[in-house]
């Protein structure tokens, strides 16, 4: 068995290279012409679930841009400047402004984190239901890690109460359990 190779003469080099260059230039091009792009998902054969007969009431927004979630309450790990604080079932709302999915951070709970917004606040303002903490403190970030629901908060150390270590708030006390205790000995000669 014999096999045959072409030999390629050096003027047929570059026309041999040519459907190479091409393909790989039309690669390079389709890609940059889509990076821009959100992705887009067709939810029309997706089933209905109380939708209406238009189109299936679902929000693939959340799917589309990867690290997010979807509107709604979520159990998550909240951190306060990169020390665990506790887990909280927080909600999640759409953003009027941006659009983007972000945790709705009440007044209770910043004051229950131990920031002070007097400071912050003019007197007689009213905080809105979700408070918006990197417009109201300069220097405060909230960021969320979808992957592992982890609610990132930030605070400048001037936003924050100066409690002791191990302080607990006269609010959080109980009044206990009723407990009595006995105790006996006895001694023979």
């Amino acid at each position: 068995m014999r096999i045959h190779i072409p030999s390629i003469s050096h003027s047929n080099v570059p026309f041999a290279l040519l459907p190479l260059c091409v393909a790989v230039l039309a690669a390079f091009v389709g890609s940059l012409a889509q990076a821009g792009e959100p992705a887009k998902f067709d939810s029309s054969f997706m089933q209905s679930f109380g939708g209406t007969s238009a189109g299936p009431n679902l929000d693939l927004d959340a799917i589309a841009n990867s690290g997010s979630i979807g509107p709604g309450t979520y159990p998550v790990a909240v951190r306060l400047n990169q020390s665990f604080f506790g887990r909280r079932d927080m909600t999640f709302a759409k953003d009027a402004d941006s659009g983007d999915v972000k945790a709705c951070l009440s007044e209770d709970f910043l004051k229950e984190l131990g920031i002070k917004l007097d400071g912050f606040v003019t007197p007689g303002e009213i905080l809105p239901e979700c408070v918006n903490l990197e417009s109201l403190i300069e220097g405060a970030s909230v960021s969320f890690d979808a992957s592992r629901l982890v609610l990132d908060i930030s605070v400048p150390q001037i936003a924050l109460r100066r409690d002791a270590a191990g302080y607990v708030d006269p609010q959080e006390w109980d009044r206990g359990i009723n407990a009595a205790m006995l105790n006996y000995q006895f001694s023979a000669a």
